[in-house]
């Protein structure tokens, strides 16, 4: 059976893009997919290439009275809504100089403004039945600071800290909330908005994952599934370029016995596959041997500082003072080695 078998679910910005490539995927999965966009023709095609009981809904999400009504026709033709995903959103480049309010107001009508008319609708909709999945697109760009896109990344960061706060309240409903943050994706909003030029704005840059490549639309749309049927509520699953410094580390009594402990910049491993491998015993001894042999040379340095000092008494308070401070940046290197030696495992 699959996981999504008699689910209901509504994925907005569905005619194109990563919420078209999420829409179909939960379709392969089994669920019965409301596609929702502004684009009535391409929802249509969506809903047509998933097959089975999905329909396209024409919804302009930043309207009030148009996302009612989208919900309406949900509670009526299928009864329940179990997953909503909000990929919907506008990806402008606009640089600052040249960007106006009222460009501000139209980005966030749809990317913020749109997001709470979806989850206010749609989480009164999945309290009846207390069960719910809300997924909420984010983006890479709030971590990286991408430019020509300020009120975009504003949006995005906005879309992150509501899914933070909405999880806390629809918790008690069995309701999960959940963001993730894709990096730079090539699809065909990025390329419209980039005057069809897919070098300008698609080819990798500092912000780009490691690998320099820009993100598929299909590969990302491989976990949706996941974050959809999991009980994880809040959290943030970083693809694309997040940066080290980035990303999110476990609590110590979250680990298993045994676990290796990421150092301070060190990502979380994703998986088994690529999580880090335990350091053999030998060079584990070997390291803790140059601690030790650093340690025992500081301690000589100390000596013959100290022995300096007694022999030097009576030269000037000047010169003595040179030779204190010494003395005291010696002391402070052994101490500083120790502290580091008892946080080793």
């Amino acid at each position: 059976m699959r996981r999504f078998e008699g689910r209901v679910a509504v994925v907005s910005g569905a005619a194109q893009g990563m919420g078209k490539a999420v829409a179909l995927r939960l379709g392969e999965e089994g669920a019965t997919v409301v596609a929702v966009d502004i684009n009535e023709a391409g929802v249509a095609a969506t809903a047509q290439g998933i097959g089975g009981g999905s329909i396209g809904v024409g919804c302009d999400i930043g309207d009030e009275g148009a996302v009612a009504r989208l919900f309406e026709t949900v509670a009526g033709k299928f009864g329940k809504l179990d997953v909503l995903v909000n990929a919907a959103a506008i990806v402008p480049f606009v640089k600052w100089d040249a960007l106006t309010f009222t460009e501000w107001r139209r980005v966030l009508r749809v990317n913020l403004d749109g997001l709470y008319l979806m989850c206010r609708a749609g989480s009164e909709l999945m309290r009846k039945n207390e069960y719910g999945r809300i997924v909420n697109f984010s983006s890479n760009s709030i971590f990286a600071g991408t430019p020509n896109m300020a009120h975009y990344v504003a949006s995005k960061g906005g879309v992150l800290t509501f899914t933070r706060a909405l999880a806390t309240e629809l918790g008690p409903f069995k309701i999960t909330a959940n963001s993730i943050c894709p990096g730079l994706i090539d699809t065909e909003g990025v390329q419209s908005r980039a005057g069809g030029c897919r070098r300008t704005w698609c080819r990798p840059s500092r912000s780009s994952p490691p690998t320099r490549r820009t993100g598929s639309r299909d590969r990302r749309s491989t976990s949706m599934p996941a974050w959809c049927a999991g009980r994880l509520t809040p959290q943030l699953l970083f693809r694309g370029a997040a940066r080290e410094r980035d990303a999110p580390h476990r609590e110590a009594s979250q680990r298993e016995p045994g676990a290796h402990v990421p150092r301070r910049g060190e990502p979380e491993a994703c998986c088994d596959r690529h999580a880090a491998k335990p350091r053999p015993d030998g060079v584990r001894d070997v390291e803790r041997g140059m601690i030790e042999r650093r340690r025992e040379r500081l301690r000589i340095a100390r000596d013959v500082h100290q022995a300096r000092l007694q022999d030097r008494g009576e030269r000037s308070a000047h010169a003595n003072g040179e030779h204190v401070q010494g003395h005291r940046n010696v002391v402070a290197g052994c101490n500083r080695i120790e502290r580091e030696d008892r946080r080793r495992p």
